[in-house]
């Protein structure tokens, strides 16, 4: 698990700054994986409350922010994990490798 937490790579924004934030709740809220890394992390708010976010409308409290980065980087291991599995059912090559031969 250490080497996979090497390979994981993200937003170096913060998550308090404006950038970090928008760039956090699109990665999470763009499948459903995002929802359920939300949910794993206690993100519990309404769906009006996550449009103000998106929005840039209203910003999450602290606690929240700290659930959402937890949350942004819980799917980013989860991603990078999903991603080796991968290349390693295809001889270390990427999920789009194609043979020319």
């Amino acid at each position: 698990m250490h080497a996979i937490e090497g390979m994981v790579h993200g937003i170096s924004s913060p998550v308090d700054s404006d950038r970090g934030l928008a760039a956090r709740l699109n990665y999470l809220t763009k499948s459903d994986a995002g929802y359920a890394a939300m949910d794993r992390a206690s993100v519990h708010v309404s769906p009006r409350t996550l449009m103000a976010w998106l929005a840039e409308e209203r910003t999450p409290n602290k606690a929240n922010l700290a659930r959402l980065d937890a949350a942004y980087w819980d799917l980013r291991r989860r991603n990078a994990a999903t991603d080796l599995k991968h290349r390693l059912n295809n001889n270390g090559r990427g999920p789009g490798w194609r043979s020319t031969r």
